[in-house]
């Protein structure tokens, strides 16, 4: 029984080490005009990889229209494909069909050592906040 409990525990153990244990937890921003952008961390790895900037973020209206803009530094060494998606909410912060609602994850690719701004924008009107979404990218073959 213990050789068998060993066994097993050996065999998750190397399942593990070979799928490198990367989490797909997504870290984000949120976006208001006339506000500071709130950082939202689930994923520190991620994080000191994919350094999202709050600092260097913002908001704004062209029109009725809420365009956010979120900055995200690679600190690797090397180029690296993260996804991304933006979420539009009203002011009571419910995720609604006015800004556009949720939308599908989309790649970006990002140089060594480089900081991006990754854009988005509400299709309709009525979105009071945007909060951008990044993970690493579940295929990241160049």
């Amino acid at each position: 029984m213990t050789k068998l409990v060993s066994s097993l525990l050996c065999s998750v153990l190397l399942v593990a080490a070979l799928s490198g244990c990367k989490s797909y937890a997504a870290n984000s921003v949120v976006v208001q005009p006339e506000r500071a952008a709130t950082l939202r961390v689930v994923n520190g790895g991620l994080q000191n990889e994919a350094q999202l900037l709050p600092d260097e973020s913002q908001a704004l209206y062209e029109g009725d229209i809420l365009v956010g803009a979120v900055s995200v530094r690679n600190n690797v060494d090397g180029r690296v494909m993260y996804e991304y998606r933006w979420k539009w909410s009203d002011s009571d912060t419910i995720e609604n069909e006015a800004g556009g609602g949720r939308e599908a994850w989309k790649s970006v690719w990002i140089n060594p050592l480089e900081t991006v701004q990754v854009q988005g924008r509400a299709t309709t009107p009525g979105a009071t906040s945007g909060e951008l979404y990044l993970r690493y990218a579940m295929n990241a073959a160049e």
